[in-house]
């Protein structure tokens, strides 16, 4: 079973996978060998009319993000982006008992090891 282990890392991942649905996928797969023709989720709902929009999608891979360009960005984008989210506590495998201290990514996948 899969389980993301690092709460930061996860979140980048749904929102690059927000992106890519919305706005990469087509809405419908009616022709599954040439999608290219069929309207995304964002055409669908009108989202890919507006210019930010436009511009964001056309920059996606050509241009580098740094947050500190995006001052504007909604809160849920700001702590994605500087990682602000915490991991729960470490839990001891053996006996159950909580620490308080947050797990890092290393302690959290280290005892997954056998």
């Amino acid at each position: 079973i899969y389980w993301p282990k690092e709460v930061n890392s996860a979140m980048e991942r749904f929102a690059i996978f927000a992106v890519a649905y919305n706005f990469l996928t087509a809405h419908r797969a009616v022709d599954r060998n040439d999608q290219s023709a069929e309207p995304t989720h964002g055409e669908i709902a009108g989202f890919e009319a507006s210019p930010e929009v436009c511009t964001a999608l056309e920059e996606l891979y050509t241009v580098r993000h740094v947050a500190s360009h995006y001052p504007e960005a909604p809160e849920w984008a700001q702590e994605v982006w500087q990682r602000r989210y915490e991991n729960p506590p470490v839990v001891d495998p053996e006996t159950g008992e909580k620490d308080e201290r947050r797990a890092t990514c290393e302690e959290v996948a280290q005892h997954l090891v056998a």
